[in-house]
């Protein structure tokens, strides 16, 4: 996991949308959807529920990550 990644995730729970946050983080959808998908597999966790496209929803997990992490 990289600071990007980090970085990413933190945009992407401030934003809750991943078209909004690939805007900020100047990359794409595709490339921010694969960050977030090695990051999720690297914790073996969901941090985000994509399941609301245009309103993505913080996990339980994603959490306690963000609380733990945002410093």
């Amino acid at each position: 996991m990289t600071i990007d990644d980090f970085y990413s995730f933190i945009t992407l729970y401030k934003t809750r949308n991943i078209s909004d946050a690939a805007i900020a983080l100047n990359i794409t959808q595709s490339a921010l959807s694969k960050r977030l998908r090695n990051m999720q597999q690297e914790l073996d966790t969901t941090l985000i529920s994509t399941r609301n496209k245009r309103q993505l929803t913080i996990t339980e997990s994603g959490e306690v990550f963000f609380v733990t992490h945002k410093r």
